[in-house]
């Protein structure tokens, strides 16, 4: 128990050690390269540049050079049913980052950790658990920081768009936030805290949205975040249904 506890410390995450790497093809794959041979130490990786980047359901995240890619090696005693608020805490706490370099006004999260900026996607986040004894996570952040990438199936931005600044100075913004994030969360015991502060910053609360999964697909009004994560959709005779995955359309501020 003595090791589980000094992991998720908050002077562990917030003066934990920075591992930069020039290239990398993945930070949350060195991630577990790490923790698969014996790293027992909170630690953050930060690289200027991806070859194999990693988005949701494996999908190409696009890491050029200018943007920010970083990955918390982080460990935590909390029970499995608890770990997948791990991505709402980082949402929650990347929302306060950028907040110091955009008006919190133009920004809002998308279920369950995409931060959007009038309406554009400026970030992802991927956390993955990587040891299951104690249970060690990878919470993966890429912010668009100097560019927007080019031909994506939706709308992108960057930081730069609004405010200029540097993947160092995002990234000093964001080891504060994840850091208070993760010590308000407090191994799940706080969840309440970090739920309350996630529906704050949510997009499209009480409308209407339709969650795609594979070739399944659901609609009905966002009504609420469930005590797991789980976006809650009240369905149009009433009942309410518990979404943990999938992608999230917005009915009422997109085309069908």
């Amino acid at each position: 128990m003595q090791q589980r506890a000094r992991f998720i410390n908050l002077a562990d995450v917030l003066n934990a050690p920075v591992r930069h790497y020039t290239t990398i093809d993945s930070t949350n794959l060195e991630a577990q390269r790490l923790c698969a041979n014996g790293l027992r130490e909170a630690t953050w990786l930060l690289a200027d540049e991806q070859t194999a980047g990693i988005g949701r359901e494996n999908r190409n995240w696009v890491s050029e050079q200018g943007n920010l890619y970083t990955t918390l090696i982080v460990a935590t005693p909390a029970a499995m049913t608890k770990t997948p608020q791990l991505s709402l805490v980082a949402a929650v706490a990347l929302y306060d980052a950028v907040s110091t370099f955009i008006d919190p006004n133009f920004i809002r999260i998308k279920w369950p950790n995409d931060l959007l900026v009038e309406g554009k996607k400026l970030s992802g986040i991927l956390v993955q658990n990587i040891a299951a004894t104690p249970q060690y996570f990878a919470i993966g952040i890429g912010v668009n920081v100097a560019y927007a990438p080019m031909r994506m199936p939706y709308p992108v931005t960057c930081l730069n768009h609004y405010n200029r600044t540097t993947p160092q100075d995002v990234f000093a913004a964001l080891k504060q936030a994840l850091s208070s994030s993760l010590k308000v969360w407090a191994n799940g015991d706080g969840f309440e805290d970090v739920r309350r502060q996630w529906l704050q910053r949510a997009k499209c609360l009480g409308q209407k949205v339709r969650i795609i999964t594979g070739p399944n697909q659901m609609d009905g009004t966002f009504t609420d975040l469930g005590s797991e994560g789980a976006l809650i959709i009240t369905l149009s005779d009433g009942r309410t249904q518990l979404a943990y995955a999938g992608d999230v359309k917005f009915l009422e501020s997109e085309p069908t």
